[in-house]
């Protein structure tokens, strides 16, 4: 059963879960008007996933970070050979969009276990929020997290 791990503004720790910021600005494989939720396999690569979108220079934002357990039965898998050749790229975020608009409609899993476009080697997982096991998640309450401020110095 993977633990995974979910890190966000703590303004947004509210709606961390409601998949609606992915739903209105699209993700790496997910369509602006498609709900879901980004979750890592670890604390370290939830954070790096945060880490990407800053902007330097601006202050640091207050974060907090989640985990919860999700049954290994409810997650399917994206097979290597299914990454589009520019994956990692702008190039390929229509086609890794595509993917997973295509699992998303499916319905026929609560996560979705994709490489990382920072670190491919780890794992990044898309949940479904539409899913009917996403109601039994338990997520569980905030924790602070603190940014070392020289990751953006």
């Amino acid at each position: 059963m993977p633990q995974l791990w979910r890190v966000v503004k703590r303004k947004h720790a509210a709606t961390a879960f409601d998949g609606k910021a992915a739903q209105r600005f699209g993700g790496r494989w997910n369509s602006p008007g498609r709900r879901a939720v980004y979750a890592s396999a670890t604390k370290s690569l939830a954070v790096l996933e945060v880490l990407v979108h800053l902007d330097v220079g601006r202050p640091l934002p207050r974060l907090v970070a989640f985990t919860f357990d999700v049954d290994s039965k409810l997650v399917d898998r994206l097979a290597a050979g299914r990454l589009p050749r520019h994956w990692r790229t702008s190039r390929g975020l229509l086609a890794t969009q595509r993917i997973g608009d295509e699992w998303l409609v499916s319905g026929r899993a609560l996560a979705l276990a994709v490489p990382s476009t920072i670190v491919p080697e780890d794992l990044n997982y898309v949940l479904n929020p539409a899913h009917p096991a996403f109601g039994r998640l338990r997520f569980g309450r905030s924790i602070p997290f603190l940014l070392d401020p020289r990751l953006v110095s």
